[in-house]
């Protein structure tokens, strides 16, 4: 214990005195062999850093396992290594699975800030087989969309398991010169001890993660104008049921091509013609009925995966009416498109994109027309991870039109304290009356974060008829004004290791119906041992709809666990007092769910997941049932090898009496290089009789798809 104390003090007192921890590299001009054998020469010559510390669950504390990382680079890549050791290595969790599908499992990560300048950083993270991972840090969270091209092999050893990566600088954007500079922190997961611990010393009193990261220097590095080339082809064949019997409903062959140009060190353009922007998978279901707006769903599609965090808004999310300001799921069937992404010298932050959808083409009297969307984000980069940036947003159809223009601004005006916000300005134009809509929308928000307490002070205003064509907004027309407020116990035992109860309070007014809805809700998180999260609230409240005031008062429970190694799950339940959003007949409803998941990993290369959910809502006057709402599904996949894997989908709706099989080989072998061959059904309860579809207790088959896409990443 002496000894950890006087790790911590040092750790503390050199990053008082000098700043941000320096770490340095080894340069060599041998190859070497990425395979998680750590016999090769450099690893002896390059310098290695040892004294990981935790920041989960505790902060500070020596992690429980000796882990030792490595740093070397050469011409063309960035080299890492990891000697992860334990004192029972049959607990090390790790599968032969999909690429990031490992984020619960024993890991090592390298976050790198290649500009090293506070703003955002990438994430590579690898399991004990190898298996990749990769996020955007940003400093109001992860982003998983993006796909990087980069090496990585782990082995499992007697005492732990090594890792190596090869980091391609041509697939990271930095400012090349005889000494360059980039943040970097080091990290490890240990699962079976609820442990994340990093190198150098994190402390939430100095600021984020990105504001702490050390520097790490390297020496004429180089940049190389990068060239990609995706040629894509993608064959669909669907049958649809009419008349009683399955008959031909799309049978075509698509040929695209997408284009990656680095302009300049810190400039990208990305151009795409006729891409196949679908998904290979459906996503999982979910209970939508009875719900007010549409459903969020995230971001899958390649094109605009990588680049997507460029887009993040100050101020937007949590309790703001906007979500997302750019949501690019609203470019459903685009035609072509163009993206512009990086930096303009040291503080000039750019993102743009033009896209042409051709979705409207499947509405009868859109027939003719496609919608044109134009995205521009600007952002002035400042220190510390500040940022003063505007956006304009806009879609075309026709005589008619959505734009947006605003501004928005992150200050942090110390570690502990953040303050941000936007304004923004919509216009929407009706295609169809000429009718114009002028609306606004103002959020501004105060953060004091630091180790023991946080604490957000927010209001928001958005008038009516706000237009945001191109992204996600719930609800419009409200005014609130916002506290939030958590207090951390770090508590040092068997059981419970963190220990956190808070409130989330507002009230806000509806402009639309002239009511004025709060909430009252009481918090408590608690994250325990075996990789075990605990979270319960209850909650007093209203919210307005349709003119009147309706009740919201409820409690929810939620516990995620892996209370064996091959066993994962998570357990939800929400009880609460409800609206029915009917606008011909709304009134009191009351509304309980429970899901359940289990995980199963029988073999490190297979897994099987199990979910449950049920939804019950009761019309409050009579206690008659509105909705009962099940889904049960599984979803199996079994890991052939690194890059191949297969998998089942069966998933049934009750509600919809629907019945989804999918079944999917998928080869990945870097990110754009891909083959997946699918095969979807759907079956609904019902039969065809006398020239009409009736209802049944049997199932029919009412569609069924095969498909196959395969792509080439050429990288010159």
């Amino acid at each position: 214990m002496v000894k950890q104390k006087w790790l911590v003090f040092i750790v503390i007192f050199q990053t008082i005195l000098f700043g941000n921890t320096y770490l340095k590299s080894y340069k060599f001009n041998q190859d070497v062999q990425i395979d998680g054998n750590l016999d090769e020469i450099i690893w002896k010559q390059a310098p290695h850093y040892s004294d990981f510390l935790t920041f989960q669950p505790s902060i500070g504390n020596e992690l429980s396992e000796k882990t030792i990382a490595y740093s070397a680079y050469d011409e063309e890549n960035l080299y890492f290594a990891f000697k992860c050791l334990s004192d029972n290595p049959d607990k090390i969790q790790g599968t032969h699975t999909e690429r990031d599908n490992i984020f619960s499992e024993d890991w090592v990560i390298v976050m790198l800030d290649s500009y090293n300048d506070r703003q955002s950083a990438y994430e590579f993270i690898v399991n004990p087989h190898g298996v990749q991972g990769d996020l955007i840090m940003k400093s109001n969270g992860d982003d998983a969309s993006p796909d990087f091209i980069w090496q990585s092999a782990g082995i499992k050893t007697d005492k732990g398991y090594n890792v190596e990566m090869a980091i391609p600088l041509k697939s990271i954007r930095f400012e090349p010169g005889e000494i360059v500079e980039m943040g970097v922190y080091l990290g490890r997961h240990i699962p079976s001890k609820s442990e994340k611990g990093i190198y150098p010393a994190y402390n939430p009193d100095n600021g984020d993660f990105l504001q702490q990261m050390g520097t790490i220097e390297y020496e004429n590095l180089n940049y190389e104008r990068t060239y990609e080339l995706l040629p894509s082809i993608t064959r669909n064949y669907q049958l649809k049921n009419q008349n009683g019997k399955l008959s031909n409903d799309l049978n075509e062959t698509n040929l695209g091509v997408t284009a990656k140009m680095g302009i300049t060190p810190t400039l990208t353009l990305d151009a795409t013609i006729n891409p196949d922007f679908s998904q290979i998978e459906a996503d999982a279901g979910r209970v939508d009925a009875n719900v007010r707006s549409s459903i969020y769903y995230n971001e899958k599609r390649p094109f605009f995966m990588e680049g997507n965090e460029k887009f993040e808004v100050a101020g937007t999310g949590s309790a703001s009416a906007i979500q997302k300001a750019v949501h690019t799921r609203t470019i459903i069937d685009p035609s072509a498109g163009l993206k512009l992404s990086g930096k303009i010298g040291k503080s000039n932050a750019i993102s743009t994109i033009i896209a042409s959808d051709e979705s409207p083409r499947y509405n009868e009297e859109d027939v003719n027309q496609n919608a044109y969307f134009g995205i521009l984000r600007y952002k002035r980069l400042l220190d510390k991870g500040s940022h003063i940036g505007g956006l304009y947003t806009s879609r075309f159809l026709g005589e008619g039109y959505n734009q947006v223009l605003g501004l928005d601004s992150r200050l942090k005006l110390s570690g502990k304290v953040t303050v941000e916000g936007n304004s923004f300005y919509s216009a929407t134009k009706d295609r169809e009356t000429g009718n114009l809509d002028q609306a606004y929308n103002v959020d501004l928000d105060w953060t004091y974060n630091d180790k023991y307490y946080y604490l957000s002070l927010s209001g928001h205003d958005i008038s009516k008829n706000f237009g945001l064509q191109s992204g996600y907004m719930p609800r419009d027309g409200i005014s609130a004004l916002v506290m939030s407020t958590c207090r951390r116990f770090y508590l040092d035992n068997d059981i419970i290791q963190k220990f956190q109860p808070g409130m989330y309070n507002f009230v806000q007014y509806d402009k639309y119906d002239d009511q004025t809805e709060y909430l009252l809700k009481y918090n408590n998180n608690l994250n325990l041992t075996r990789n075990t999260y605990f979270h319960m609230y209850g909650k007093l409240s209203t919210e307005s709809y349709s003119g009147k005031l309706y009740r919201r008062d409820g409690f929810g429970l939620y516990l995620r666990s892996q209370p064996w190694k091959k066993l994962g799950m998570v357990v939800e339940y929400h009880d609460s007092a409800t609206p029915w959003y009917d606008e011909d007949d709304p009134q009191q409803a009351d509304q309980s769910t429970i899901s359940m998941q289990l995980e199963f990993e029988p073999l490190s290369s297979l897994k099987s997941s199990v979910v449950a959910v049920r939804s019950l809502i009761h019309q409050r006057s009579n206690n008659e049932q509105l909705v009962d709402y099940r889904i049960f599904r599984n979803r199996t996949t079994y890991q052939i090898n690194k890059y191949l894997f297969i998998r089942a989908t069966i998933e049934y709706n009750t509600y919809k009496e629907e019945l989804l099989t999918d079944f999917l080989a998928s080869f990945n072998y870097i990110p754009g290089t891909v083959v997946h061959i699918g095969y979807g059904a759907l079956y609904e309860k019902t039969q065809y009789q006398d020239s009409e579809y009736i209802e049944s207790n049997n199932f029919l088959e009412m569609q069924r798809g095969f498909f196959l896409k395969a792509s080439y990443n050429w990288r010159i």
